[in-house]
Formats: C-alpha cells, sequence, structure tokens
C-alpha cells in the first residue's frame, strides 16, 4: 500500500492519501510504502488510513508531512479477520457507489448547463411562450418605458438611491 508522505491533502483530505498498489510500481520519495503482515488485508489499512485524522502525527505548517517515525506510532486497531473483511467490502462497495454518483452528478451538470444554453437561445428567439400577435413589439415596449421616465423627470441613478435609502431606514 502506498501512503502519502507530504502535502495539504494529509490535512484537508479532499482526496484519498492511501492507495492499494499492485505488479511494480515506482515510487519517488513522497509516499511511504506498506506491506501488511498475519494476513491482514491490504483494503482495511487503506480504509483505516483514509478514515483516520493524522493531524496530531504531521509536522510542519506551510508543508504538512507526515514523517516515518511519526507514521510508526500510529495505533491501528485489528479487529477479527471477519470483521476486517467486512469493513473492506462495505468500504469497497460503499465507495463505488459514491465514484458512480460523482459520475452521475457530473454527467447531470452538463446536461443543465446545456439545457440553460437551449433555454436561453430559445429566450432570445422568441420560442419560450406562444407570442400573442396583438402584443406590441420590444422595441415599442421600451420606447413607452424610456419615454414615461422622461416625463416623470426621474433618472434611473436617482431612483436606484431612493430605492436603496429606503431600504436601509427600513431594516
Amino acid at each position: 500500500m502506498l501512503l502519502g508522505e507530504d502535502g495539504a491533502n494529509l490535512l484537508a483530505r479532499s482526496k484519498p492519501i492511501a492507495f492499494r498498489a499492485h505488479g511494480k510500481f515506482w515510487v519517488n520519495n513522497h509516499a511511504h510504502i506498506l506491506k501488511t503482515y498475519l494476513e491482514l488485508p491490504l483494503g482495511y489499512m487503506e480504509a483505516f488510513f483514509n478514515a483516520t485524522n493524522l493531524a496530531a502525527y504531521v509536522t510542519g505548517t506551510a508543508q504538512p508531512k507526515l514523517p516515518q517515525g511519526a507514521m510508526n506510532t500510529i495505533p491501528v486497531p485489528f479487529p477479527p479477520a471477519f470483521e476486517q473483511e467486512r469493513i473492506v467490502a462495505q468500504t469497497d462497495g460503499l465507495l463505488t457507489i459514491a465514484d458512480a454518483l460523482a459520475s452521475e452528478v457530473r454527467r447531470q451538470a452538463i446536461r443543465g448547463q446545456r439545457l440553460r444554453q437551449s433555454i436561453l437561445k430559445w429566450a432570445f428567439e422568441g420560442k419560450l411562450a406562444d407570442q400573442d400577435p396583438s402584443d406590441e413589439p420590444a422595441a415599442v415596449l421600451l420606447a413607452r418605458v424610456k419615454a414615461e421616465r422622461n416625463a416623470s423627470g426621474v433618472k434611473s441613478k436617482d431612483k436606484k438611491r431612493r430605492l436603496a435609502s429606503r431600504v436601509s431606514v427600513e431594516t
């Protein structure tokens, strides 16, 4: 198993810090390599380290680091083998569900963005609602509003200031 040795993720945990490694791999000096003994499942250790708050074992402020000496002092509970296997199975199952949900959220976010663009396009094309032929064109409406504003002598900035002062007095 590979365990991250440094970086803000040791404390923030936006991503896992422990990973099972299989086959041949090359590791730089930013990870610890852990092997298990006594048939302890790697999945159990992975779940343990990814769920454990390591703040008490991490040194450094600008660049958090989990030195080997501190890592070696972390107490790891050893439940019976059947319980370890159950923990691994349940964790793997939940992570699979979480990955599927994250993928679906990303897919729906993209779909939502596309729908938003389509709705805006339809709105600007006047296709969101049936048009009443007796309605005046937008240009005529805007000209009428502008004329009414000019006739009243109120400028939009003055109106905004008055509204803002009324809101601050009422709150």
